[in-house]
């Protein structure tokens, strides 16, 4: 399948077990606001390589509105799955200072 041009045919913006919806024009305020770079790693983002957060994940209660979305890079948001940003970036540091102690 092809690559989306636009950010509005990449990301979902129905909930499809909530119902509820984000707009189109919530997104694009969103990616504005975050420069269109991924909220994560500061990278910049295209329709292709990028994923609708829930900074609290759906599954834990979250809502799917913008205030709780964010957009990140697919790659990011696989290895991020249902953590919140807190317990992401913990994980990522641990792993950090794991591999710096026994890196010679």
């Amino acid at each position: 399948h092809s690559r989306p041009r636009r950010f509005d045919e990449a990301l979902p913006l129905t909930n499809s077990k909530s119902g509820e919806t984000v707009t189109a024009q919530e997104v694009h305020d969103l990616l504005v606001r975050q420069d269109f770079c991924c909220a994560l790693t500061g990278e910049p983002l295209s329709p292709g390589d990028a994923a609708m957060d829930h900074i609290l994940a759906v599954s834990r209660g979250g809502p799917h509105t913008i205030d709780n979305a964010q957009i990140i890079r697919k790659d990011v948001n696989r290895a991020k799955g249902t953590l919140t940003n807190e317990e992401f970036i913990a994980l990522f540091r641990a792993v950090v200072c794991h591999i710096d102690k026994n890196t010679p």
